[in-house]
């Protein structure tokens, strides 16, 4: 049954008044969409039912437009079109614009691990991402998010974690698996680069649902911590990433004088056939005892210049008897950052020839500062007579996917620190009440253990965290009594001791 539309006349004033800004017969062309939908209301359903009145805006499956139907309408345009030809006058028009993608018709949404045939289309989604409108940069964006990929050693499809939207893929997360040290101790590490959305889908919350997906597929593959590089932090933030804001660099003033070169030392640039092997075992001695690097094997130190295309001209080694001993990388747009150095066990004058260098050759270029992306050789660069600034990168962002399995890797060293320590034979519970789950650390004559759930309400100490709390506490950059409630067992500092933490831009995802 059809209801008889009611005459203008009919109508009280308001709605009389619609009908002419619709029309357009006022002038007021600017206002007539929004006016129009409310005349169309008013004619077809009675002026005592305006839209807010038991009306709601329904958009049917099979077409891309919306109307105002009383709820028990069951075919609204028909419904609509019917009444308007019937009066002479034209069918109504849309009024509104066509939904996005996601939502046109019958859209199937998947969020999921690529398969091995939509691993280039995973890869052509963020080169349109990043690139946008511009089309050359597209193909530069695509070819290097081809090369981190498929160069990467421990590429697999599924790290690819897509949503397909109606069998396009539409928006895309990489995973990479990577082992970082925490306390010296390698874990299994999932870091995040290459995210992006087409933008034909952006802004419908299709990143975060991948970001989820991520989060929860490395904590399933017990890659207990994860990593990325940003600048719009909120965005990971709802997912769980948190802001870590202890990596430090210095900021050096080149000073008017420096010494001489120790003696013996010799400075080269690397021939990396030839060093390669012994410039991998003295980034993993002097890594040692550290948090935040990345653990190379040896197929990531012979993967990443394939994708990174480093200049051989900023590797320098330094010999002392035919031997190298020491290794710097340089980085920045000019070469006017130390990215990495490091130096054999007790060889740490080679470190400082390698420094020396650098500044000497930055003076030359008329250079007037430079940026060291560690804070370890601080204090000796400080008595060369340079000013020196300590800043930190704010980019930085982790999460824990598993905290109580992380500690699990974690226990053996905590075992030996504090079997060395002056706290040896101690024995007792320390208790972590965190947004992330609880977790209790037992310590007994056979060692430590870890046990997961509710926390031990006899334990000898409780510490109470935030989720970045426990990251920074994890990492070895704040004391533990800070967060424990009433007194603190000395033997704390051995279990979460504090910890240098490197970076390298080398690492990079």
């Amino acid at each position: 049954m059809i209801a008889r539309p009611q005459q203008p006349w009919m109508l009280p004033r308001h709605a009389r008044r619609l009908r002419r800004v619709a029309t357009g017969r006022d002038g007021r062309r600017e206002r007539g969409q929004k006016a129009e939908r409310h005349y169309r209301s008013a004619v077809c359903h009675g002026a005592h039912s305006l839209p807010g009145q038991g009306w709601r805006t329904t958009l049917g499956a099979d077409e891309p437009s919306a109307c105002c139907v009383p709820r028990t309408s069951p075919r609204p345009r028909l419904r609509r079109e019917t009444m308007y030809t019937e009066r002479g006058r034209p069918p109504c028009g849309r009024i509104r614009r066509r939904p996005p993608a996601t939502t046109r018709g019958s859209a199937m949404l998947e969020v999921r691990g690529a398969r091995s045939d939509e691993v280039d289309a995973a890869i052509e989604c963020a080169g349109r991402a990043f690139g946008r409108d511009d089309p050359e940069r597209v193909r530069g964006m695509t070819d290097f998010f081809s090369r981190i990929h498929k160069h990467d050693p421990y590429f697999r499809p599924e790290n690819s974690r897509i949503a397909v939207v109606d069998g396009v893929v539409a928006s895309v997360v990489q995973v990479f698996d990577r082992e970082i040290l925490v306390q010296g101790v390698p874990v299994p590490l999932g870091g995040i680069g290459s995210v992006g959305t087409d933008p034909a889908y952006q802004r419908q919350g299709l990143s975060n649902k991948v970001l989820e997906d991520a989060a929860q597929y490395m904590t399933r593959r017990g890659l207990v911590l994860s990593s990325l590089g940003t600048g719009i932090h909120d965005h990971y933030g709802k997912v769980g990433w948190q802001r870590f804001e202890h990596h430090a660099y210095l900021e050096v003033g080149v000073p008017a004088a420096l010494p001489e070169a120790p003696e013996g030392v010799t400075i080269r640039q690397t021939e990396w056939a030839s060093d390669g092997d012994v410039v991998a075992r003295i980034h993993e001695q002097f890594s040692r005892g550290v948090s935040g690097a990345i653990h190379r094997p040896k197929e990531l130190w012979e993967a990443a210049p394939r994708w990174r295309g480093i200049d051989p001209s900023r590797r320098h080694v330094a010999e002392v008897g035919g031997n190298v001993v020491a290794y710097r990388q340089d980085g920045g747009h000019d070469g006017d950052r130390i990215d990495e150095i490091g130096h054999a066990e007790g060889h740490v004058g080679a470190a400082h020839a390698l420094i020396l260098g650098f500044l000497a050759a930055k003076a030359r270029g008329g250079a007037t500062s430079v940026r060291i992306d560690t804070t370890t050789f601080g204090p000796w660069v400080e008595g060369l007579g340079a000013e020196i600034t300590t800043g930190h990168y704010g980019g930085w962002m982790y999460r824990i996917n598993d905290l109580a399995l992380l500690m699990e890797l974690l226990s053996p060293a905590m075992s030996c620190r504090l079997a060395a320590s002056d706290d040896a034979g101690w024995a007792g519970c320390i208790s972590l009440q965190t947004e992330i789950g609880d977790v209790s650390v037992a310590v007994e004559r056979s060692g430590v253990t870890i046990r997961r759930g509710e926390p031990d309400r006899q334990s000898d100490a409780r510490l109470v965290l935030t989720h970045k709390q426990a990251i920074e506490l994890i990492l070895g950059q704040v004391a533990p009594a800070t967060f424990a409630e009433g007194s603190a067992p000395s033997a704390l500092d051995a279990l979460f001791p504090k910890t240098e933490y490197r970076w390298h831009s080398y690492d990079g995802f």
